[in-house]
């Protein structure tokens, strides 16, 4: 998620700065990569119920921690609206 703010994705408004409390860095995280992200956490799942377009590798971006793990990690962001 700080990556994407840094960088100016557009889609990723990141409004909660990473507390995990809007949503609003819902991305789709490409699947082969699940051992390394990890599950999601309760809360997170308690957020991704409120979003729109939500598929089954959707994740918010400011619960995956970046490591060498994932390099090559493909990113979606979902369509706007």
């Amino acid at each position: 998620m700080e990556l994407a703010v840094a960088h100016n994705i557009e889609g990723v408004l990141a409004e909660c700065g990473g507390a995990c409390v809007c949503a609003t860095c819902h991305c789709y995280l490409e699947e082969n990569y699940s051992e390394s992200i990890g599950e999601p956490a309760p809360i997170e799942l308690m957020m991704l119920d409120e979003v729109l377009n939500l598929k089954e590798s959707s994740r918010l971006a400011c619960q995956v921690d970046i490591t060498s793990d994932l390099d090559g990690l493909v990113v979606t962001i979902p369509p706007i609206a």
